[in-house]
């Protein structure tokens, strides 16, 4: 196995420029509102292949790379970036949902430095960034603001906003943003996996689910990343009847979810 790569001191922290590798939009919004927390300079990319090539380019200073994405996955670009010449000190972090020892040890084994569960808690991604990137001053932090809105009387949330407030630092404007963002966007999701099903694609399919578990993660909203998870085991597995019913059981409690941000959050809005 490939040992961890030692930290490396880039110039200056104020003046570090990010790469922040994701497919999924919204862990993209989460990201660099945490990374704009800090003042670093964030560039994104979408799959690993625009990693590589970013990098590639030069001016990054530290990577934060997803592991499973499409056109080409974490690792792989990991492996490849590390072949460019000049990179192969570059400081590169994973973040996956995928948290067991053996996952980690994949990452390393590529040539990551480190590996920072989803959904992302922000201190720990503090002291990572701490660790490879130079440190000139402690990372800003903004104050918690407004108040979250009142559940409706009578219902069984299923949005833990302590808990989810957890990965935006308390920060209660960009938490209910982000709420009304997913329902926005991903109150398809089940409908999209269930017709990646019935094309053959459970490649596709599990990656749905593989992103709504981390994100609902994120969000606070257990009994969705729970769902996501089944539907997302139950495809590896390959049991036609059982993927069915999770698939089922997701796209529930999908609407649900959605539903209730809507009603004690409001309707978000598309990005500009």
């Amino acid at each position: 196995m490939t040992p961890p790569l030692a930290p490396v001191a880039p110039s200056s922290r104020g003046n570090a420029c990010v790469l922040l590798v994701d497919d999924d939009v919204l862990s993209q919004e989460v990201g660099i509102g945490m990374l704009g927390e800090l003042a670093l300079r964030v560039v994104v990319a979408a799959d690993g292949a625009e990693a590589v090539r970013l990098a590639t380019a030069g001016g990054i200073d530290l990577i934060l790379m997803d592991v499973q994405m499409p056109v080409m996955d974490g690792l792989s670009a990991t492996r490849a970036i590390r072949a460019i010449p000049g990179c192969a000190a570059l400081p590169i972090i994973a973040m996956s949902a995928n948290a067991f020892p053996e996952d980690r040890l994949r990452c390393l084994a590529a040539g990551m430095n480190a590996h920072v569960a989803k959904p992302v808690d922000f201190d720990n991604l503090c002291r990572e960034l701490a660790r490879w990137l130079p440190v000139d001053a402690q990372p800003l932090r903004a104050e918690p603001c407004g108040s979250v809105p009142a559940q409706i009387a009578g219902a069984v949330s299923l949005i833990d906003t302590e808990a989810g407030l957890r990965y935006f630092s308390g920060r209660e404007d960009a938490y209910h943003r982000m709420l009304q963002r997913f329902a926005l966007l991903r109150s398809g999701d089940a409908a999209l996996a269930d017709a990646a099903l019935a094309a053959g694609s459970t490649q596709q399919a599990g990656r749905i689910a593989h992103s709504l578990k981390s994100m609902a993660a994120t969000l606070g909203i257990t009994a969705l990343r729970d769902a996501s998870a089944e539907l997302e085991r139950q495809i590896g597995e390959g049991d036609s009847a059982a993927i069915t019913t999770a698939l089922r059981e997701l796209e529930s409690t999908l609407q649900a979810a959605c539903e209730e941000i809507v009603a004690r959050f409001g309707a978000g809005a598309a990005a500009s």
